[in-house]
């Protein structure tokens, strides 16, 4: 009976923040109203659309997501079998691996997907900036 009562307590905490969040943005004037013609309208300036660029932004980041996806996977099942290996040298050259990418996951799995995705598509590091 306790938990059903906290179910419908955090229910309505999150209704009521929802709510919130809503009435606040339907009412409230940031005095900025954003021009969507940029997306589809040729720029003057640059000669070409802006839309294209955001979906090669986007092919982009879906590219990048399936390569670090799959090198993440073929990787990972790689060095977890290893490290069940009875094979010592295997063994502790699985374990230092995971363990340092444990440590670092976050810098080392930045520059290794950068890096990385730039040489499998061919692509030079110019297309993220």
């Amino acid at each position: 009976m306790e938990s059903w009562k906290r179910q419908v307590q955090q229910f309505a905490i999150v209704a009521g923040m929802v709510l919130a969040i809503y009435l606040f943005f339907a009412h409230v004037d940031f005095g900025y109203d954003f021009q969507w013609a940029v997306l589809w309208e040729m720029n003057p300036t640059y000669q070409e659309v802006f839309g294209v660029w955001l979906l090669r932004g986007l092919l982009i980041t879906i590219e990048i997501s399936l390569i670090s996806t799959v090198i993440s996977l073929v990787l990972g099942t790689f060095f977890g079998i290893a490290r069940l290996s009875s094979f010592k040298p295997l063994y502790w050259f699985a374990t230092a691996y995971v363990e340092f990418f444990v440590i670092h996951r976050s810098w080392y799995s930045f520059f290794l997907v950068f890096r990385l995705s730039t040489w499998i598509t061919g692509r030079g590091s110019r297309v993220f900036i």
